[in-house]
């Protein structure tokens, strides 16, 4: 019998995508829950049997979510419930979202060791590195390092500051606890995030574009099987049950709008030369789109969902309160899915 290791890596990608995977596998093979901090309605869905009649056990993590620890603390304590876990279920099958993150690292490394099959699935929308490397360095650049520095000798600290996270994540802290390091050039402290690189198997991703985009990152073709997202299967069942629309917005008999906006709140750059945009400049041109579409739309209602790292939003909620009545900023805690299930349109608002 297949037995399965299953880690829920962030509440988010578990929640929109990595649930409705899950859900299948428990229709089959006996599964062990690693999982973050859950929200309540999670938490009481994967209590269902009827929905996951063979979950047998869940085990929190607290790698993303949980309370404050050292770096040295809590990477001993993620290294050694990795390698309890993986000694108490011995697993056949263990399943995350990466292979780049320390918990994920060395699961997988102890996984391998019991000749375990190991899979990364994608949670999200997949993105080329060269774009995230760079975003991630010009924004450290412009908001980590006070001003009056010289633009060139900021860039060299921030580089500075990301090899050092790298060796002490790759190299130092797995010294520490008595293991071999992680080396390889794919690495969440680098930028370079395409997973699938270092222990996994094999590499789910969403089609034919994330496929070809994997293999430009270096994941071996081999590895890379495309599985369309949980939604398209039976397992939508989960997630209508988890989308159920919002209690103020069901009796409405309007037409609704869902803007999105992006996390990237405090700056951007303008492709062409990788000049600054200003959070004031971003919030202005959210505005106008949102004004613009009011307009447009008169008789719709409008609800704005920020991204739950969107930022300080105090603002931008002032002035759509001034701009006009239908139009609502959720909860940045809220699910965005809730409001993409009952929109007639989604707008997502320009990022980065």
């Amino acid at each position: 019998m297949v037995k399965v290791l299953f880690y829920t890596s962030i509440p988010r990608s578990f929640r929109t995508t990595l649930i409705g995977h899950l859900y299948e596998i428990c229709q089959e093979y006996p599964t062990v829950l690693l999982t973050e901090e859950l929200p309540p309605d999670i938490k009481k869905i994967l209590e269902n049997k009827s929905l996951f009649p063979n979950l047998k056990d869940i085990i929190p993590v607290y790698q993303v979510t949980g309370p404050e620890e050292s770096v040295v603390k809590k990477y001993r304590r993620l290294h050694l419930l990795a390698k309890k876990v993986i000694s108490d279920h011995q697993p056949s099958l263990v399943i995350t979202a990466n292979d780049l993150y320390p918990f994920e690292m060395y699961l997988l490394r102890y996984a391998k060791r019991i000749s375990a099959i190991t899979v990364c699935i994608q949670p999200s929308m997949m993105i080329k590195s060269t774009i995230v490397k760079k975003w991630i360095d010009l924004t450290n650049t412009y908001t980590r390092i006070p001003r009056f520095i010289p633009f060139l000798l900021r860039r060299w600290l921030i580089y500075f500051r990301k090899y050092s996270g790298y060796f002490l994540y790759h190299w130092f802290a797995p010294l520490l606890v008595g293991e071999a390091p992680f080396p390889g050039r794919n690495s969440i402290m680098l930028g370079t995030t395409a997973s699938g690189t270092r222990a996994a198997d094999y590499q789910v991703v969403f089609s034919k574009r994330d496929y070809n985009i994997n293999l430009e990152e270096g994941v071996p073709k081999k590895k890379l099987v495309i599985l369309d997202h949980p939604i398209t299967r039976e397992s939508k069942k989960v997630f209508d049950i988890l989308l159920q629309a919002p209690s103020d917005t069901v009796k409405r008999r309007t037409k609704i709008a869902c803007l999105i906006l992006p996390s990237e709140i405090s700056v951007g750059f303008h492709r062409e030369d990788l000049s600054l945009i200003t959070q004031r400049r971003y919030k202005r041109i959210w505005l106008e789109i949102i004004k613009l579409i009011s307009i447009s739309l008169p008789t719709w209602d409008i609800y704005v969902k920020p991204h739950p790292a969107g930022g300080d939003l105090i603002s931008i909620h002032r002035e759509l309160a001034k701009t006009s009545k239908r139009i609502k900023l959720t909860s940045p805690r809220e699910p965005a899915e809730k409001y993409i299930k009952i929109a007639n349109i989604i707008i997502g608002l320009p990022p980065s």
